[in-house]
């Protein structure tokens, strides 16, 4: 049986992170990422929402110290979007 969880902010969630079963996949979608070219309207975003948006960077540092094994990242740059898959 897998684990399925969805999260607005990833600020809290890194416990369940850690606590995913081996073999367990985590897939985060995001329509931000930080990013000089986009700056002023993720500030935005942050400041509504109240969250924070991480560089892709941060994004996998934050994942494997969670102790997944494999962390795969793809943008769209034009679009500032964000896909991760990780693995256990």
């Amino acid at each position: 049986m897998s684990d399925v969880a969805i999260f607005l902010f990833l600020n809290s969630k890194i416990a369940y992170m850690k606590s995913l079963k081996s073999q367990g996949t985590l897939l985060i979608l995001n329509e931000a990422y930080e990013d000089a070219e986009f700056a002023e309207r993720n500030k935005l975003v942050e400041e509504e929402a109240g969250g924070r948006i991480y560089s892709p960077g941060e994004l996998e540092k934050i994942v494997m110290e969670a102790g997944f094994n494999s962390c795969e990242i793809r943008l769209d740059a034009a679009r500032n979007w964000l896909c991760l898959i990780a693995e256990k």
